[in-house]
């Protein structure tokens, strides 16, 4: 019968392709609804949560480079000459991106705790190479504990921090000033004592980078401009900050999204701190926790898991810098 109509087999052909295609059309778009609805709503932006009651200098040079400089957040009822623990922060962005401007309100909740909060730009990639941010994050550090007393520092309470690419740069600088070994490795003379540093926050950090061979996209791309290399071996061990902890390195507060592909290296991180002794504060989520929480998930503050991270940061800074 069809055989003697083929205008209606043409008919029918078409009416199952048009049928197949609404099928997939319905059938991505509830994908697509099932994974946009696991992701968080980023809410409100940082700066909208900035408090009104803290004050603070920016682009304060450290150096002659051109983003050799430092801001400088403190609450507005500090005395003159009053100093406060501080924390030293160091910014992501694949160390090629990103500037203090863009965690500044975040930078800022933190001191209207009652802390002296520093957030420190530094030469990007692929202009500068590893290791000249840690050069100059450990540059910045010696600047505030020359200038403390002028700019509400207490060099005796140092807290390392940093997310993301900024995480690996702080690490270093902690591992160099507890490590001397590491220290002469990489060639960076440490600027304060090892009893300066009394904190290491690292938020969606970056801390072993002896897998770069294995990543891809843009990650591949940023290690590369970064390190330039993502097979040579030895140099990826030196841009760890795994390899070269001791039980001398500093209590650590670490957190790390469970959508974020850095997650279990940064869950190894701490198992590895624990391992020698050190003391660990972490938060982290169930692989199926939802929002599924990305990388730099802390920064989105609308989350009640950010703000329970941000309250937990807060809560280690005060114990640690406590007298």
């Amino acid at each position: 019968m069809l055989r003697d109509r083929p205008w209606l087999t043409g008919l029918i052909i078409a009416a199952g392709l048009a049928l197949a295609s609404i099928a997939v059309t319905i059938i991505l778009a509830v994908v697509r609804h099932e994974i946009t609805s696991d992701l968080p709503d980023p809410g409100k932006p940082l700066e909208s949560y900035a408090p009104k009651t803290v004050t603070g200098t920016t682009d304060i040079p450290y150096g002659a480079g051109p983003r050799q400089k430092l801001d400088v957040w403190f609450p507005k009822s500090l005395a003159a000459g009053k100093v406060l623990p501080t924390i030293v922060w160091a910014h992501g962005g694949g160390w090629s991106g990103g500037d203090k401007s863009l965690v500044a309100p975040y930078l800022q909740i933190l001191a209207d705790r009652g802390f002296t909060v520093v957030g420190v730009n530094y030469s990007l990639s692929p202009g500068a190479r590893y290791p000249t941010q840690v050069r100059e994050v450990n540059a910045a550090l010696g600047f505030l504990n020359v200038h403390a007393s002028e700019l509400h520092v207490d060099s005796s309470r140092f807290v390392l921090a940093g997310d993301s690419g900024g995480a690996q740069i702080v690490a270093q600088v902690a591992s160099l000033t507890t490590n001397p070994t590491f220290a002469s490795q990489l060639g960076v003379v440490p600027v304060v004592k090892p009893e300066q540093v009394v904190g290491v926050v690292l938020a969606s950090g970056v801390v072993d980078l002896s897998s770069a061979d294995r990543f891809t996209g843009s990650a591949r791309t940023n290690v590369i401009d970064y390190i330039g290399s993502t097979t040579d071996d030895a140099l990826l061990r030196l841009a760890s900050v795994t390899p070269h902890v001791t039980s001398n390195f500093p209590p650590t507060w670490v957190t790390s999204g469970n959508a974020d592909l850095l997650s279990p290296q940064v869950k190894a991180f701490a198992r590895v701190l624990r391992d020698k002794r050190v003391d660990v504060d972490e938060v982290f989520f169930a692989k199926g926790h939802k929002p599924l929480l990305i990388h730099e998930y802390q920064f989105l503050l609308g989350l009640d898991e950010a703000q329970e991270a941000l309250k937990s940061l807060i809560d280690f800074v005060g114990k640690q810098t406590r007298r």
